[in-house]
Parts: structure tokens; sequence; C-alpha cells
């Protein structure tokens, strides 16, 4: 059991197929501050290399090589991908507001995240 996880109305990990763990650690009171960690079923414990931020709602692609998740606080969140054989974040949103929620397809090749703006929120 892993305990410590950052949480809003919901706690901040994803599970891969594989059985990897990914979470947001709680550090209360340091919204700015937080970071990515992989766990093994092993559990142990590998810090992503990005750097802190505000990161929320992890979801580990199908083949477990990258991870979507939102950055940024509202009204304005961005949706990034974590690739971790490249170490780097990507950017995929641009959009006004907030894009929020990222869920993979099942076959990895896309991306279904939520965007709200000044017309409501929608599915993308």
């Amino acid at each position: 059991m892993v305990e410590g996880i950052y949480h809003t109305d919901l706690p901040q990990y994803a599970v891969s197929n594989s059985g990897t763990l990914s979470y947001i650690p709680d550090r209360t009171g340091l919204a700015a501050a937080r970071s990515l960690v992989w766990v093994d079923r092993h559990g142990k414990e590998e810090p992503i290399t990005a750097a802190p931020g505000i990161y929320y709602s992890p979801k580990i692609s199908p083949d477990g090589k990258q991870v979507a998740l939102s950055v940024g606080e509202s009204p304005r969140s961005d949706i990034w991908t974590w690739d971790l054989n490249r170490k780097n974040l990507v950017r995929l949103t641009f959009g006004e507001g907030d894009s929020g929620n990222p869920l993979w397809s099942s076959d990895g090749k896309r991306i279904v995240f939520s965007s709200g703006g000044e017309g409501g929120v929608s599915i993308c």
C-alpha cells in the first residue's frame, strides 16, 4: 500500500496494465512543487525527472511508455505527455480555458480529454 498520494476530489495516480504505478506525492501547501513518481510491482520508487509543476490526473498509456496528465491550475490547464524513454514533457493542448482528465484510447494512439471555457465543458 502506498501512502501520501496527493488528491483533490480524486486521488492522483494511475496504474498500467503491467502493474506500474505513477502518482503525485502529497506535499500539502506546495501546489507548484508537485512531482511525478513511478513505482514498480516491488514498491521501488523512481522519481521522474520532469520539473516540479502543478500536475493532475495522470494516466499511463496502454504500452506503459507514456503518461498523459493535466498541467496547470484552473482556469488555465493543458494536457501534456511524459515520454518515459525520451524523458521529456510534450504539450498537446494550447486552447483557452481548462483541458483536463486525459484518457488513452485502447490502442494508445489517441487521448480523449475534457475542455472547458466560456461555452461550458466538452469532450475532445
